[in-house]
This record gives structure tokens, C-alpha cells and sequence, in this order.
């Protein structure tokens, strides 16, 4: 079975490079959010997450995180916001680098993205 932190390493290694370029600037950044998003995507799912037909799956599965992911107790209701804010962050940062091209992220840009998702993770795994 696949698994979608494997894109979360991909993103680090294409940043590793001695001269990144842009599209690896860019890619990574995309990476980093796919890990991110496919990950709670299928936590969100397990948690009792319906999609509707009205909304956009993405923005439906950060809602529904930042809503409490109908989390049990405190601690959950806080991590699954946590993860949904995070997520929301990571999709801007993921749209500005698809389709704004006249404002390229930075190699710093890129290595936040890394880091949020991989903060990202680490709170979904404790859900």
C-alpha cells in the first residue's frame, strides 16, 4: 500500500540539492501538501467525515479537521484544528506555487511547507 508521506520525503530530497531550481522549489512545496492532504483525507474519512456534493474535497476535509474532526475529547478537538489550520496554510502555499507564476516561492517557502506537513503528520498520527 502506498503511503503519502513518502511524498513529504520526496519534497525534502528535491530541496536538497546544491542549486535547487525552481520547479523543484515548486514541486516540493506540492508534495509537501499532498502528503498532507491525503493523509488526513483518509483520517477524516475514518472519523466519520461525509463528503457532500456542494464544496470542494479539499476544503471539505480541512473544514471538517478544523471543525474537531468530531473528536471525543479536548486534546483530540485541539490536534485535529491544529491539523486543519495547518492544512488550510499548506493549501495557499500549494496554489500560489501551481499558479502564480509572476510571484515564485522561495527556497525558504518551500522548506516551511516541508515543515508544516511534517508537523501536520506527526499530529495525525497521534489521532
Amino acid at each position: 500500500m502506498f503511503a503519502w508521506s513518502h511524498f513529504l520525503s520526496l519534497a525534502a530530497k528535491l530541496l536538497n540539492s546544491a542549486n535547487v531550481t525552481d520547479s523543484e522549489i515548486r514541486t516540493s512545496v506540492g508534495r509537501a501538501y499532498y502528503a498532507a492532504y491525503c493523509s488526513t483525507r483518509d483520517k477524516a474519512v475514518a472519523l466519520g467525515l461525509s463528503y457532500s456534493g456542494k464544496k470542494p474535497s479539499h476544503e471539505q476535509v480541512w473544514q471538517f479537521m478544523r471543525s474537531g474532526g468530531l473528536a471525543s475529547n479536548t486534546s483530540d478537538h485541539a490536534a485535529c484544528k491544529h491539523v486543519g489550520d495547518l492544512g488550510v496554510a499548506l493549501r495557499a502555499m500549494r496554489t500560489q506555487a501551481d499558479y502564480f507564476l509572476a510571484n515564485p516561492p522561495t527556497e525558504a517557502d518551500a522548506q516551511k511547507a516541508v515543515a508544516m506537513s511534517t508537523e501536520l503528520l506527526k499530529r495525525l498520527a497521534k489521532l
